[in-house]
């Protein structure tokens, strides 16, 4: 295999490293400090990894339907019909928000339950 010293080809290869690098410190970032902070409340491996396969099963549901969802408006109907990748990325985006907001609701839920659980806690900041 021959590489072509073209300098758009290095250029390319330089950006998608850069976003491989982005996202991973990004994805640790978001699960050592927030995703799964609910998680710190539960003792159990079963009930810990129960909850962390109803995130992602949430997450990976509402990432499959919400596109079929979109498609029914006209700019994301003629987008998705321009190009497939298109429909691609925006269920790769969805699935990455769904991740955020269903830790972000779960967060919200368990967080409450604690407080009401010990209303002279003080939270930890």
């Amino acid at each position: 295999m021959t590489f072509n010293h073209d300098p758009r080809i290095r250029f390319f290869l330089f950006i998608i490293a850069v976003l491989i690098i982005g996202l991973s410190y990004l994805i640790k970032i978001l699960s050592d400090h927030f995703l799964y902070k609910y998680l710190d409340r539960f003792k159990s491996k079963f009930t810990i990894n129960l909850l962390v396969g109803l995130h992602w099963t949430l997450s990976v549901v509402l990432a499959c339907i919400l596109p079929d969802y979109l498609a029914k408006f006209d700019f994301f109907k003629k987008s998705f019909e321009d190009s497939e990748i298109w429909e691609s990325l925006t269920m790769l985006c969805l699935f990455f928000i769904s991740l955020i907001l269903v830790g972000t609701l779960l967060n919200l839920v368990f967080y409450r339950s604690t407080i009401e659980e010990n209303p002279n806690k003080k939270p930890k900041h």
